[in-house]
């Protein structure tokens, strides 16, 4: 989990002194969202873009003089003002690999999320990044159509970037990851990824502000620069995944048997009497793993065939069995299933993968029980694990 916070200027000469606090108090709050790094982004309304990050909590960031330098910078001349908490999923924690992520003097991106399937394949300029966000600003970046480039990524995101060469402030999000927004009565914005944080920072400064609403879903917000203020315009787009439709909710019920209006349906993810083509526990021997063949038939895109297994991936798969006797997982994504709003018990689906360069397609699925979808979420957040 991680968490964004941000300002949106009610003025056109910088940013008042309440607006700053505002920001700073919000950014305090959000390291409850992330401890590991604290990163901010401010742009000017000459498009300038001042940056500050460091792998520090949010209490130990707002003291460091980069982050004083910052809120000067704000003042005098601030627009927007972005904020990120870091709880590091992939990548090292250091300094470098805090949010936000500046690429080829263009794209300035926080996310909250995390990416499935490995974002170094995304292109030969990822292939050396250690955290998934950062390969997501280099594909904002390569393809200027943002419909296009989103579809590319397949993760679980709320996003806000700065387009230098447009001067525009975006953010987006899909089912998987919250922001809300709260306007001013005249003009202006805050935002978080936490609604409570709204509504500490409107009580706590007496802010007139509306009623937080949250940012309705593959819904594109963009705030272009214009002279002193900005323009506001929000449109609708198709960011699904290509390949990978399976991964929004209604898709997820859809493929795999599963109806509200019927929550208990037992045939979820196998038909009467499946076949099983394999099947292995954790470490723990607390949940029971298994390949689905009604997976392999309704959803070939994830299933390897054997006799569409080159030579290296049989060796890799062997290499598996043989010298280590272990089974690695990446996690995708879990699902509830009931649709009661208690549920506990969960659909989680993974990878198989491979040693070396092989690629796997298969894809794995067990159940845990007794979780709330926040124990889930951070059990996910891990990525990878072992099985035998």
């Amino acid at each position: 989990m991680c968490g964004i916070v941000g300002v949106l200027s009610n003025f056109e000469n910088g940013f008042s002194m309440e607006e700053t606090n505002v920001f700073e108090t919000m950014l305090f709050l959000d390291t409850l969202r992330g401890f590991d790094s604290t990163g901010v982004f401010g742009v000017d309304s000459q498009a300038n873009v001042h940056i500050a990050k460091a792998a520090l909590n949010g209490l130990d960031f707002i003291g460091e003089e980069a982050f004083k330098k910052f809120r000067g910078e704000l003042i005098r001349a601030g627009l927007f003002a972005v904020g990120h908490n870091r709880a590091a999923t992939r990548g090292t924690i250091i300094d470098q690999n805090a949010h936000p992520f500046w690429v080829d003097d263009k794209i300035i991106l926080v996310q909250n999320g995390t990416m499935r399937g490995d974002h170094k394949s995304l292109g030969t300029r990822t292939k050396d990044i250690e955290v998934d966000s950062e390969a997501i600003a280099h594909v904002l970046s390569e393809e200027d159509d943002i419909e296009e480039a989103l579809q590319k990524i397949n993760a679980a995101y709320a996003l806000v970037w700065f387009n230098v060469e447009t001067e525009t402030l975006n953010m987006l999000r899909n089912y998987e990851r919250p922001m809300w927004l709260a306007y001013g009565e005249n003009n202006g914005m805050i935002f978080a990824s936490e609604e409570a944080t709204l509504l500490y920072a409107i009580n706590r400064f007496k802010l007139r502000m509306k009623a937080p609403v949250e940012l309705p879903t593959n819904t594109l917000l963009s705030f272009h620069i214009k002279g002193n203020h900005y323009e506001t315009a929000s449109k609708a787009i198709d960011n699904t995944y290509n390949g990978a439709p399976i991964w929004s909710p209604g898709n997820a019920i859809t493929n795999y048997g599963y109806t509200l209006e019927n929550p208990h349906n037992q045939s979820y993810h196998y038909p009467q009497n499946p076949p099983k083509r394999h099947s292995f526990s954790n470490a723990n021997n607390d949940i029971d793993i298994q390949f689905s063949d009604y997976v392999i038939e309704n959803l070939p895109e994830h299933h390897m065939h054997h006799s569409d297994v080159d030579a290296e991936q049989k060796a890799a798969m062997e290499s598996v069995d043989k010298q280590t006797g272990k089974l690695f997982i990446e996690v995708l994504d879990f699902i509830p299933t009931n649709k009661h709003p208690g549920c506990s018990s969960w659909h989680v689906y993974g990878e198989l993968i491979l040693s070396g360069d092989a690629k796997s397609k298969v894809l794995v699925h067990w159940i845990m029980y007794d979780k709330t979808k926040e124990v889930m979420e951070k059990y996910i957040e891990p990525v990878y694990f072992w099985c035998h």
